[in-house]
């Protein structure tokens, strides 16, 4: 802890201490909220896709009896070959959200394909779609979340250490002021008194002198 002075320029530097946390605080405490909506948001979000990709995930599974038994050649039938991302302002944070994505589709007959081979594709596609739209949701939930706690920890820091210090450091230095006050008073009392004493003193032996007098005899 850094000392400081006991004087009335330390006490108002304390005092102008004090008034910029205050002010700061109901910006933080604003952007707390916001953040705490986003998280929350991003978070069912978040839930929504990973149910959503699990059930995917089980319909895939419902191919693979089919795949077992067809003679067609489906290796590389969906490849996926790029996504684009985009940041997002969410509470003056930026975040990743997810644009376009592209597939290359290897060139099939769909006259002389089973009918199922385009709802393979579909699913396939859906399938890789909601991978990505997971990750991404959970690296937005990562980032919100750290920047919540973040903010928290500065809310924290103002509220629990730096505006109680500064208003104990207020007290500490108002204290000694005053006992400096009173300190000063008390030795000016004193002086006064002592000058008094002096004074009275003084005068007495101007009034009753200690040295004899000499008077002149006429002759």
């Amino acid at each position: 802890m850094a000392k400081i002075a006991f004087n009335k320029g330390a006490l108002k530097a304390q005092k102008d201490q004090i008034d910029i946390y205050e002010k700061f605080l109901p910006s933080l405490e604003l952007k707390k909220t916001q953040l705490l909506l986003e998280v929350n948001r991003a978070r069912q979000q978040l839930g929504k896709a990973q149910q959503k990709l699990a059930v995917q995930h089980q319909q895939l599974q419902n191919w693979v009896a089919l795949l077992s038994s067809t003679p067609l050649e489906l290796s590389g039938l969906v490849t996926l070959v790029g996504w684009e991302r985009h940041q997002e302002n969410l509470a003056g944070l930026r975040v990743p959200a997810l644009g376009e994505i592209h597939f290359h589709l290897r060139p099939y007959t769909r006259l002389g394909s089973p009918a199922w081979v385009d709802a393979l594709v579909e699913a396939l596609q859906q399938v890789a779609r909601m991978r990505l739209e997971v990750s991404v949701l959970e690296e937005r939930v990562h980032l919100i979340d750290q920047a919540l706690r973040k903010v928290t920890q500065r809310i924290n820091l103002f509220e629990k250490v730096l505006i109680p210090d500064a208003k104990e450091n207020m007290r500490t230095i108002r204290l000694f002021l005053s006992d400096a006050e009173r300190t000063a008073v008390a030795r000016s009392k004193l002086a006064k008194a002592k000058l008094e004493k002096a004074f009275v003193a003084n005068q007495a032996a101007l009034s009753n002198p200690t040295e004899p007098m000499f008077i002149a005899e006429e002759g």
